[in-house]
């Protein structure tokens, strides 16, 4: 820059306009030097724009280490330091009980206990045991290589990868690649579903993700999934008590598996709970497809997010079926294919009775018919007052901190002794 000034000249008024009168030559010289220091300056700033743009070349930065020990390229170790920058060709071991997550171009990669990892550069890296959660949601994409394949997380996804006998490949957010060793064919696992891939083998279907209890990263990554699982296990475990059964029974015979199950089972929390999303649910085909989903293990939070029934709404559901106001009397009978209401929720459709299930799968949608015009009766015992107003307190607490007093109707006591108060999820008998 210093010679484009000097090639200006200067005169006792300072006016530009004698200098753009000078001679041509004198002007084309200022020119030229002018465009070359221009092409210079373009030249430097946009290399320095590539290059802090390339998530490749980015440093890998060890944010947080627990029990962890850094294995250089020239052989020396060193206990895992929160701040180092890995080099390429590093391994971060972490041992029993121990955990770290590393930070690149905005991307954070967790990793569990008894894990290895190899950093390649900005946007590869090798996992040859334990796991690894990738958060790239505000950061560059990542190809982790693991014995099975290579799993790619793009720029906005989550993923998590454990490797083990087998391989589990899971997608929090957004959409995961998995690609197999030794095949040209790729596998893509979309969000909240995983997979499962031996080496030099082809992967299992993708199923519904099933969450790991009690882990933190996962909880780190979707604390709103963790907590919503928690707080649908808990309504399922309290609805294996008798509050299970006053819910069942108000269900059609028809949509129903078979009897109620015994009191206390997991059976009946599980039965009544598919119901209660279901009822929530904003999917047309709700109850088939919770009941597939579960068949297929998948977690309650997990479910209830594939099936769009937020938490407050099946809450609200089962307050509804529970309350006082709410007729207990029989089920009622339909006919085949016609259109019934869920205690609490939305109209659900029934089977018709020549409908094929596929196994594990609920009733498949049928036409639309009229219920018979006599119900059958069926002799069922009224819930007390202790019961539902122990089991509404409960249900609206998950929902508001200050529940307001529920209207109750007198009805008759239940003297049987399986039947005395219980609250949702723990026996107060």
């Amino acid at each position: 820059m210093a010679d484009i000034r000097d090639t200006v000249p200067r005169d006792a008024g300072g006016s530009v306009l004698l200098w753009l009168n000078r001679s041509v030559s004198t002007a084309r010289g200022a020119r030229s030097v002018l465009a070359a220091g221009l092409a210079v300056l373009v030249a430097a700033v946009t290399t320095v724009a590539l290059r802090g743009s390339d998530p490749a070349s980015a440093d890998t930065r060890v944010a947080v280490a627990r029990l962890a020990q850094v294995y250089l390229p020239d052989g020396t170790n060193h206990p895992a330091v929160e701040g180092e920058v890995l080099p390429r060709g590093a391994e971060l071991h972490t041992g029993q009980g121990g955990g770290a997550q590393l930070t690149t171009a905005g991307r954070r990669v967790y990793l569990g206990a008894w894990s290895t990892l190899v950093v390649r550069d900005g946007v590869r890296e090798d996992l040859t045991r334990g796991l690894a959660m990738v958060d790239a949601r505000d950061g560059a994409h990542l190809d982790l290589t693991t014995p099975a394949g290579r799993v790619s997380t793009p720029g906005g996804a989550v993923s998590r990868v454990e490797e083990g006998m087998l391989t589990r490949v899971a997608a929090y957010y957004g959409t995961v690649t998995l690609h197999p060793v030794g095949r040209a064919s790729s596998t893509a696992v979309p969000h909240l579903h995983q997979l499962k891939v031996q080496p030099q083998s082809l992967p299992q279907r993708t199923t519904p993700l099933q969450l790991t209890p009690g882990d933190p990263w996962e909880r780190t990554v979707a604390a709103d999934l963790v907590s919503a699982d928690e707080e649908l296990n808990n309504l399922a475990a309290g609805l294996s008590l008798q509050e299970g059964e006053t819910y069942l029974v108000k269900l059609p015979t028809s949509l129903r598996s078979g009897s109620v199950p015994p009191l206390g089972s997991p059976a009946r929390g599980e039965e009544a709970l598919t119901f209660a999303v279901a009822s929530a649910a904003s999917d047309k085909d709700a109850l088939t497809n919770v009941r597939a989903y579960r068949g297929d293990l998948g977690s309650w939070g997990v479910v209830a997010a594939l099936v769009r029934a937020p938490v407050g709404k099946v809450s609200d559901a089962l307050s509804r079926a529970l309350s006082p106001s709410t007729s207990a009397s029989g089920p009622t009978t339909v006919n085949a294919g016609s259109t019934v209401n869920l205690p609490g929720g939305v109209p659900t459709t029934n089977p018709s009775p020549g409908a094929s299930r596929a196994p594990g799968t609920g009733p498949s949608t049928g036409p639309t018919a009229r219920p018979t015009s006599s119900p059958t009766s069926r002799p069922t015992t009224s819930p007390s007052p202790g019961v539902v107003t122990s089991v509404l307190d409960t249900i609206t607490s998950l929902v508001s901190p200050k529940p307001g007093p529920v209207p109750a109707r007198p009805v008759t006591p239940v003297t049987s002794p399986s039947q005395q108060p219980c609250l949702l999820g723990a026996v107060l008998c």
